[in-house]
Parts: C-alpha cells; structure tokens; sequence
C-alpha cells in the first residue's frame, strides 16, 4: 500500500519578527532633514524612566508600541530591593529587562537616551550597563539592502549615476545673478 505525500506548494510565515531577525525588512528611515534621525528610526528602542517613587522600564517597537516592561511598582521586585528609585533599583531593573528580552528573542535594542546624558546620570548608566552585561546589544545591525538578489520579483537593476560636465560645476554659468 503506497500514500502519496503532498507538499504545500505555499508557505505562510507566522512569525511577524522573521524579517527583522533576518535583516530584510529595513527599518523606518524617515526623513533626511529630521534632528536626531537615528533615534527616532528603530527596531526596538530601551528605555528608563525614573519618577519620584519607582523607575519604569520598557522596550518600545517601531510598529507595535511597548512589548515589554519592568518596573519596580511590581510586588516580586520591589520586595527584593531596598529603595526603589537608586541607582541599584535601575541595575536590577536592566537585569530583569534583559532577561524577558532574551526570553522574547530581542537581542539588540538602541537607548533612547544619547551617550551625552547616559554619562551624566548614574542610573541610566547601571540600567544600559545592565542590559548589555544581560546579553542585550546596544546597536542595531544594518539590514541587508533590498536588490534582485534576494528578492525574485525585484527585476531591475540600480542605474550607477555618472555626472556630466554641467554637475561637476560649482556656478552654473547660465545662471545670472
């Protein structure tokens, strides 16, 4: 007795962050004229945010807003710790950060503070020292450029532009002033 096997002639990808882990899709890049464009243009972006009386924690994602958070409002960690606003409440705010991104599959994230202020303030310094002694890359690879190489329905080929006479002018002569 002989079964014939069939094969899916189609394959549906379920995993939403295929593409990100791949490096295919390319990130959002805004505009060329925007202050700060790397920061604003992200995969995923960690952040802190101390107040009064907790510090909160959270990795934002360019499309889909906060996926995960830490804080010390929450009952299991502000039990462990013995303030929760210094600078050992943001290091253990980090750890535990970085451990939910390992076990989500983020592996790399920006801080969306710049390196300027994270010098400044102890915290941010143990939190993003947290999350790289966690595992966590602070940088963002770069994704692998979109051409006919690794997409079938790409057909063209980018023009190399070779500039003329007229480009390579500094004043154009035909322009009085």
């Amino acid at each position: 007795m002989s079964t014939a096997k069939k094969f899916l002639t189609t394959f549906i990808n379920k995993n939403p962050r295929n593409l990100e882990v791949t490096k295919v899709q390319r990130r959002p890049t805004g505009w060329d004229f925007e202050k700060k464009k790397d920061k604003k243009n992200f995969y995923y972006k960690a952040t802190l945010a101390t107040f009064k009386n907790h510090i909160d924690a959270y990795i934002t994602h360019f499309e889909n807003g906060v996926v995960l958070t830490a804080s010390t409002r929450e009952p299991l960690i502000s039990q462990q710790l013995h303030s929760p606003v210094d600078v050992s409440a943001a290091y253990n705010i980090g750890r535990v950060l970085a451990d939910r991104c390992s076990q989500s599959g983020i592996l790399w994230c920006i801080p969306a503070t710049d390196g300027e202020e994270v010098e400044r303030s102890e915290r941010k310094k143990a939190f993003y020292g947290a999350l790289k002694a966690g595992g966590i890359k602070l940088e963002e690879p770069e994704s692998i450029e979109h051409s006919h190489e690794n997409d079938p329905n790409f057909t063209w080929k980018r023009f190399t532009i070779k500039h003329t006479r007229e480009d390579k002018l500094d004043e154009n002569p035909l322009i009085r002033k």
